[in-house]
């Protein structure tokens, strides 16, 4: 009777540890779009990019640096001491599914990936969502999106 109580503690210990292991496990890693196939637009094409031996330069109009804060809600992509370049988009076709975008969403500002862009009645919009995270933000307008991201320098 001892060894049945104690290959039942044993068989309880392994289980508790499984779904302890997978819950840690799963939310570590949590929600990747990028598992989904859904990258950045390339906006940086081979030849807008220049090294000589003072750097790395790379052509982008209407470029500014920005640093954020780590909400972690785009993972390891965006630490808490990267600095990220982006532009101004001028159009709403500089703006693709996949890419990451800083926006303001009332009154936050945010950095999350674009994960569809549709119209409705108001006209373009599109919906954002995190890397790790499970649920999309809220639609948002052209006028709200303060950059799209095309790199980042840690």
């Amino acid at each position: 009777m001892k060894t049945d109580f104690k290959l039942g503690v044993i068989f309880i210990l392994l289980i508790v540890n499984l779904v302890l292991l997978l819950f840690i496990g799963f939310k570590s890693t949590g929600f990747s779009v990028s598992e989904n196939n859904i990258y950045s637009y390339d906006f940086i094409k081979e030849d807008k990019i220049h090294s000589n031996f003072t750097g790395v330069f790379f052509e982008i109009g209407n470029a500014t640096f920005s640093r954020f804060e780590d909400s972690g809600s785009m993972g390891s992509w965006l630490g808490e001491d990267a600095t990220s370049v982006e532009f101004k988009p001028r159009t709403e076709e500089d703006v693709h599914i996949g890419d990451v975008i800083s926006f303001k969403q009332e009154g936050i500002f945010i950095v999350h990936r674009v994960i569809e862009k549709g119209i409705d009645s108001e006209g373009v919009y599109f919906v954002t969502r995190g890397d790790n995270n499970f649920l999309s933000d809220e639609k948002i307008r052209f006028s709200d999106i303060e950059g799209v991201l095309v790199a980042v320098i840690y």
